[in-house]
């Protein structure tokens, strides 16, 4: 259940799964790769190692847990649907105590000129946040734009507590964001331990 409480708050601050708006002349845009139990994507500049103990969902687990198709990961034309997709998923890692980091990728198009940082994005999953993720059960108990250490500096964050009260399950996450262009890199990282997510943020090197 905390990791279908992860995928649904992943989910629910993605912005722009409807919008049609490209921009061209993009930078070289690719999909993060996992070696050694590291994800990198150099075309964004996100790394995430997390250490020992961590596993890594395939193309093909990372679609099952998002219901959707694994043909955008999986069929020889994936780095063409890659770079046009709205939203990439791309990365899933989870530990066995519970913890869970992903990333994705969302191209806001035209959208990404009135959202001028990260910051700016944060706040709107924010103000969207209760609307998207409305669901029977689960209780929003926290949803606050704050700061968090990555590389050694404090960047925005939106720190979020869910509660599902059939299973008695809270799950604390905080959300950052990253952009290049048009597209913003979304990570998200989750536990059911809250003094746990400044150790997850140490996994997480951007630039």
């Amino acid at each position: 259940m905390k990791k279908i409480i992860a995928l649904l708050l992943a989910a629910s601050c993605l912005l722009f799964t409807s919008c049609s708006g490209k921009n061209s002349g993009e930078a070289a845009f690719s999909r993060g790769t996992v070696e050694n139990g590291v994800y990198r994507n150099a075309s964004m500049g996100i790394t995430v190692a997390p250490g020992d103990g961590w596993t890594f969902c395939s193309d093909e687990e990372i679609a099952r847990l998002y219901g959707i198709s694994a043909d955008s990961f999986l069929n020889e034309d994936a780095s063409d649907s890659f770079k046009q997709a709205n939203i990439v998923y791309d990365m899933y890692c989870s530990s066995p105590d519970g913890d869970s980091m992903n990333v994705n990728y969302e191209n806001a198009g035209l959208y990404a000129l009135a959202l001028g940082s990260a910051k700016d994005y944060l706040e709107l999953s924010s103000s969207n946040l209760e609307s998207q993720l409305n669901l029977e059960g689960i209780t929003i108990e926290k949803n606050e734009i704050g700061e968090i250490e990555i590389n050694g500096s404090a960047v925005p964050c939106l720190y979020v507590t869910l509660t599902y009260s059939e299973q008695g399950v809270t799950l604390y996450e905080f959300i950052i964001a990253e952009k290049r262009g048009s597209r913003f890199a979304v990570i998200t990282a989750g536990s059911p331990f809250e003094e746990r997510l400044a150790e997850l943020a140490k996994a997480v090197t951007i630039g």
